[in-house]
């Protein structure tokens, strides 16, 4: 292309190297190195080399693209006024909301990397809602009581993956220890 005889004479001329010159054509994104070729210590021409990354190109934008969703998925469940505990198909912790820390009292650093079965049997639990989702494969609510003395409504939700397995269980929580309490008081 026209566009690359001026970089090319550039070389021909100072016999430097140019390595990683992006060309950006309409129909592809190359990278050309070019480098002199010298024979008895005489410049006798340049040779250039061409790498398409047309397909890195593609991939680095959707990779932003991914971050974006991510940084737009982070803000969304940290603004929730609701609870949110979120673990995998295994019943493992992967991300709790600075809601749930606030409504529960307990530290997303103690449960982040836990299986709920573990959570359960050291009492942080009376019981797991996302064991019962897994269980029966499908939406469950109950009252739920966390070490503390603290109830919350908790419902969890299974998310499927195209082959129809549980991948997530995403659990909303809502604290019910101040509802019961005025319940408590008018009876």
């Amino acid at each position: 292309r026209r566009e690359t005889w001026p970089d090319l004479r550039e070389v021909l001329e100072s016999g430097q190297p140019q390595v990683g010159k992006k060309l950006v054509l309409p129909e592809a994104t190359i990278i050309a190195n070019r480098t002199p070729v010298i024979a008895d210590g005489e410049l006798v021409g340049a040779v250039s080399v061409f790498q398409d990354i047309s397909e890195y190109e593609a991939l680095i934008s959707e990779l932003h693209g991914y971050k974006r969703l991510h940084r737009e998925l982070e803000a969304i469940i940290e603004s929730s006024d609701d609870g949110l505990y979120i673990t995998d198909g295994k019943a493992n912790t992967i991300r709790v909301n600075s809601a749930y820390e606030r409504i529960t009292g307990l530290s997303r650093r103690d449960l982040v990397g836990r299986n709920m079965v573990d959570l359960v049997r050291e009492e942080v639990f009376d019981h797991s809602v996302t064991l019962e989702v897994l269980k029966k494969r499908q939406q469950v609510t109950f009252a739920q009581n966390i070490k503390g003395d603290k109830t919350v409504m908790v419902t969890g939700t299974p998310i499927c993956d195209d082959e129809d397995r549980i991948v997530l269980v995403v659990t909303n929580v809502r604290d019910m220890t101040l509802l019961n309490r005025v319940r408590t008081e008018l009876e």
